[in-house]
């Protein structure tokens, strides 16, 4: 396990090395937490363990780079939880529907991976459906599908 200082250093790297450009406020976005949070954690190094799974998507670096691992990771390490990803597209069909809003196939896969995130970082499916009920909802009428 990599003490403060490293997994700040590695977090710094991380985001450096990231495709695009990676900002603080989106990562905080993607955590749902603040942007000074997130300066925290590249202060500190302290970083909650359940934000990682979605660190290690923003910045394509494998989990186990914030573990202190530098091996290549294999396939099968990269593989999302089956049964996480199952109730991640149960949870979206279940909103889209109740909310009536069609959505882009991207756009739907946007909502898959962040259910899939939330639930992955310890939200619960209950938190992560009202959260994207809240969002359909808001976004009702500006959705539209191919």
């Amino acid at each position: 396990m990599l003490d403060a200082a490293d997994l700040r250093d590695r977090l710094k790297r991380a985001i450096s090395q990231a495709p695009g450009r990676l900002t603080q406020q989106a990562i905080a976005d993607e955590c749902h937490v603040s942007k000074q949070a997130v300066g925290g954690w590249l202060r500190t190094g302290r970083v909650d363990k359940r934000h990682f799974a979605t660190l290690s998507r923003l910045t394509g670096k494998p989990l186990a780079y914030f573990h202190g691992d530098d091996s290549e990771s294999k396939s099968e390490d990269l593989r999302p939880s089956a049964d996480n990803l199952r109730s991640a597209l149960q949870i979206t069909e279940r909103v889209l529907d109740k909310a009536r809003v069609s959505v882009k196939p991207e756009a739907r896969a946007d909502i898959v991976l962040s259910i899939y995130d939330m639930i992955q970082e310890g939200h619960g499916m209950q938190a992560a459906e009202r959260m994207v009920s809240r969002m359909l909802t808001a976004m009702r009428g500006v959705t539209t599908t191919d």
